[in-house]
């Protein structure tokens, strides 16, 4: 009987630790991002649904991307579709300097679409929004 006492105290103290460990991986993660996360979720909400004057999302992209597609087609693009208000990330990676956002992101009309965006030096390199909601 001693024995399984024992055994119970070292299997509770093992899964502590491992929880204790979970947690502080989730909160770096949570801290090394949120700059990252932020810039992904401005994007997302301002790119979508916005007049083609307001070219706030245009600023977050890095100059590679910028050359790639001119900043009125761009705007073009996301005319008709409709406005984000929540965008959640549910898959979140970090390398270095670069910063992957998997999730999703919600109309008021409660449409969704499914994100992905990559961010590199605080600038976004890589996106995508499937299917864009349209107005």
């Amino acid at each position: 009987m001693l024995k399984l006492k024992n055994l119970m105290r070292r299997v509770i103290k093992f899964l502590i630790i491992i929880f204790v460990f979970v947690i502080l991986v989730f909160v770096a993660l949570s801290f090394f991002t949120a700059g990252d996360r932020k810039i992904a979720k401005e994007f997302i909400i301002s790119c979508c649904g916005s007049k083609t004057n307001e070219f706030v999302w245009y600023d977050l992209l890095h100059d590679g991307l910028k050359k790639e597609v001119d900043k009125d087609k761009f705007a073009e693009m996301f005319a008709a579709s409709q406005r984000y208000e929540t965008v959640s990330f549910s898959s979140v990676s970090k390398s270095g300097s670069s910063a992957s956002f998997d999730g999703t992101a919600k109309t008021e009309a409660d449409c969704a679409s499914k994100v992905a965006v990559e961010v590199l030096e605080g600038k976004i390199i890589a996106f995508n929004i499937n299917p864009l909601c349209p107005k």
